[in-house]
């Protein structure tokens, strides 16, 4: 019998792949897709890169076939943990922790200095407390450096409409007077709208 951990892994593989560092591996049938709206820098070179809510490490590997010379993991659920473990491409030196937000702190290598960009992908939806995550996650980015969201606004389901409890806005990111960051509407998938805050947006 599988383990839960298998069993997942084994439905994103039959719902499409993705090569990363040249290994295949099971995607959802999603990130092929993502990228084609989400604004993903090409170029990670010399780069730490923290990826929050990781789950099977498609963007975690991503950053790092990119070039990025860091690359850390972070996932709440130990099932993807070990989905993302499974799907390491030969040389990768990814590292994977458990973790959550907004608990997730500054401290122990290699989460002991900020990143210089941070990735959370179809997170913020899930929280129970969006906008201190989102805080949380602006205290992990070094000055200067990146960070890129990317969350459903709304889900409609065949039994109706079911709003999520955080839309994003300028406001909610503090930037009433500050830098906007460039923001993409679309739909990639039937019944779902998304929102895209792009990598321009800079702490500084």
């Amino acid at each position: 019998m599988m383990e839960k951990w298998q069993e997942i892994k084994r439905r994103y593989e039959a719902r499409g792949t993705v090569t990363i560092m040249g290994k295949e591996i099971g995607d959802n049938g999603r990130i092929k897709d993502m990228l084609t709206y989400v604004p993903f820098p090409q170029d990670f070179s010399g780069m730490r890169v923290l990826d929050v809510g990781c789950a099977g490490g498609w963007w975690t590997y991503l950053a790092e076939e990119r070039g990025a010379k860091l690359v850390v993991g972070i996932d709440r659920d130990p099932n993807m943990l070990r989905i993302a473990e499974a799907n390491r491409p030969p040389g990768s030196k990814a590292v994977f922790l458990r973790g959550e937000l907004p608990a997730l702190r500054l401290g122990k290598p290699p989460l002991d200095e900020p990143f210089d960009v941070v990735l959370c992908m179809a997170v913020l939806h899930y929280v129970e407390d969006p906008d201190r995550a989102l805080e949380r996650l602006r205290a992990l980015v070094a000055p200067g450096g990146r960070l890129l969201i990317e969350t459903f606004m709304k889900h409609t389901t065949k039994a109706g409409p079911d709003i999520y409890r955080w839309q994003p806005t300028p406001q909610a990111w503090g930037l009433a007077t500050g830098p906007t960051p460039t923001a993409c509407m679309c739909a990639p998938w039937p019944r779902t709208a998304c929102l895209v805050f792009s990598p321009s947006f800079c702490l500084s």
